[in-house]
């Protein structure tokens, strides 16, 4: 069983999350080749090996079908054309309302030939139409359906009113499916997602401040393991929360086993005091030697063993994969 675990230290976005997984083998020029079957436009991938507070990793950029855009370039933030984001990556709040936000980077954007708008029925029309494999659409339809829900949420409307601006929806699209094709590449069984880092203070947009984490990501994230940092970027996008919430079936990682490779995916911007840096440890689960229905019971007496090191034993055996520990005082 091939068990996932995502580790942050820096934060989560779409563009983080699919250069981990290329960091872990999977074939950039394959992911490229599948997103340009889409049917929306060519897309480019490029991966850049380099270093945050000394860790390497990789860090993504994307060249869209709209213009050429490019994820990092620098925008107005007045300019309407514009969509700013953190990290690199889109931030939905613009995309799913239109709103520019004042992050660190923007996308500028051509509106010759990309005037509409994309509602989710729209977008799931394009999912269906392309070659992905089922499981690949279905975990696709998931994360894109919680970001509407988030939306239409904060928004206090319905999810089939939301709208993704067209070309804003591009990079969207890539993100999600890219990640999605990787999952499947990787012949994954199981995800488990360590606690998220979480930005505090707020985020000067069109519309005003709006504070952080932004209000899709408190609903993409409500019940789920964070804790905040002294950092005032956003660390953990509505794209990123969205896709780890939508793929975690684990709250850790086995109790028995070991990692077979460890992908880093760098964010753009610098943070204060640790690495814009998401790992992603892909592990081989030990095989069980007993049957489903079979347990060994290990038992032993314990002479003059104070309290405290029997809680730190208690501790590690349940860390060697014992099911359950428990002493008896005799």
């Amino acid at each position: 069983m091939n068990l996932l675990f995502f580790d942050s230290v820096g934060g989560a976005s779409g563009d983080m999350i699919l250069a981990a997984l290329i960091d872990l083998g999977v074939d950039r020029i394959w992911v490229e080749d599948e997103l340009n079957k889409l049917g929306i436009g060519t897309f480019r991938l490029k991966t850049d090996a380099t270093t945050d507070k000394g860790i390497r990793g990789l860090r993504l950029t994307m060249e869209l079908p709209a213009g050429k855009i490019e994820k990092g370039r620098k925008g107005t933030e007045n300019d309407l054309r514009d969509h700013a984001h953190d990290h690199g990556v889109k931030n939905f709040l613009n995309r799913l309302t239109g709103h520019s936000h004042s992050h660190e980077h923007a996308h500028p954007h051509n509106h010759d030939a990309h005037a509409g708008q994309r509602g989710l029925p729209e977008i799931e029309a394009i999912l269906r139409a392309a070659p992905l494999p089922p499981p690949v659409l279905e975990k696709c339809l998931a994360v894109f359906g919680r970001i509407a829900d988030a939306e239409a949420k904060v928004h206090a409307t319905t999810p089939d009113k939301i709208h993704f601006h067209e070309v804003g929806a591009l990079d969207s699209i890539a993100d999600i499916v890219g990640c999605n094709l990787c999952l499947h590449r990787l012949a994954v069984d199981r995800i488990a997602v360590g606690p998220l880092p979480i930005g505090q203070g707020t985020v000067k947009c069109a519309h005003g401040i709006l504070p952080l984490p932004a209000p899709a990501t408190v609903e993409l994230l409500t019940g789920f393991p964070v804790y905040a940092v002294d950092e005032t970027k956003e660390t953990v996008t509505p794209t990123g929360a969205a896709l780890l919430t939508a793929w975690k079936t684990d709250d850790r990682p086995p109790a028995a086993g070991c990692w077979t490779k460890v992908g880093h995916g760098l964010g753009t911007h610098a943070l204060k005091d640790r690495p814009n840096l998401l790992r992603a440890f892909l592990y081989q689960e030990a095989e069980q030697s007993a049957g489903a229905d079979d347990c060994l019971v290990l038992e032993c007496n314990l002479d003059d063993m104070t309290p405290e090191l029997v809680g730190g034993l208690t501790l590690k055996l349940l860390e060697k994969g014992a099911l359950d520990v428990f002493t008896t005082p005799i």
